[in-house]
């Protein structure tokens, strides 16, 4: 809990030039020192999803700036969407949830698409269901975890179920 952690943005990596980055750095408060934990050292770079639900250390989320970042009991990060690289392909808002473990130092994509643009699957609403999932979005509204660990999210700028085309939504997710 003496940690404060930073995935991404937009800024200048270590090999020059501007745009997305994907690097994942940790802040101690107590020893005021920063640590390069995960990620790559360039910019603009496409994510390696490998199987959903493993971790694996060549797991990583393509770069991206507008996401939602939020630490759980256990000490876990959790990134989720924002205008990103998929695994493929140029940049747009992507609908990826990311889990980063900092005692084995890997990631694992848990949910959503590899690819850019994805339309959500709203299911039956207030019904946990296997294929629900929101749309492609970055700049949520509000993001926080509950007592249970349960992450929620409200809104953002993205995809709906139906449009195609990108703008405010004011949708309230549970993970």
């Amino acid at each position: 809990r003496d940690n404060i952690w930073d995935f991404g943005g937009s800024g200048y990596p270590a090999a020059g030039g501007s745009g997305r980055l994907s690097d994942l750095w940790k802040f101690n408060t107590t020893t005021s020192m920063w640590t390069y934990m995960a990620g790559l050292t360039t910019r603009n770079n496409n994510g390696v999803y490998g199987v959903k639900g493993t971790p694996a250390a060549g797991n990583y989320p393509g770069s991206r700036n507008y996401s939602t970042i939020r630490i759980d009991f256990s000490g876990r990060l959790w990134v989720f969407g924002g205008y990103a690289y998929g695994e493929v392909g140029g940049q747009n808002y992507i609908n990826d949830l990311w889990m980063f473990d900092p005692v084995i130092s890997q990631w694992t994509w848990v949910s959503g698409a590899k690819a850019i643009d994805a339309w959500g699957v709203y299911g039956t609403k207030g019904t946990a269901a296997a294929a629900n999932v929101p749309g492609a979005r970055g700049a949520v509204q509000a993001a926080w975890l509950d007592k249970q660990n349960n992450y929620w999210l409200f809104g953002g700028s993205g995809f709906d179920e139906a449009s195609g085309v990108a703008g405010s939504l004011n949708d309230l997710w549970k993970y």
